[in-house]
């Protein structure tokens, strides 16, 4: 309940929405942007930062971040993301 935002990577919709559920999670907290952009390989978690969070609207002081790829690799972290400068994307 302590953690803010969930951010994680934005392989495609049915996953990260199978992850929340698993984790049991609410969904405000795990944001999705991948309808927007796609599946961008290691740039989803910081394009997800910088699309979502400049609203303000998560409390960033308990951020976990979770990547994962082909195979077996992953990485999480926990971070406290308070003092973190987000610039909005440019889309063209």
């Amino acid at each position: 309940d302590d953690v803010g935002l969930y951010a994680l990577h934005q392989a495609n919709a049915f996953m990260v929405n199978f992850i929340r559920k698993k984790l049991k999670v609410a969904a405000e907290k795990v944001p999705l942007n991948c309808q927007n952009y796609g599946n961008t390989g290691p740039a989803t978690i910081p394009l997800l930062l910088c699309d979502k969070c400049t609203e303000k609207s998560f409390d960033l002081s308990k951020t976990i971040m979770s990547g994962f790829g082909i195979g077996l690799s992953w990485g999480s972290i926990a971070a406290d993301l308070t003092q973190t400068k987000f610039y909005t994307p440019i889309n063209k």
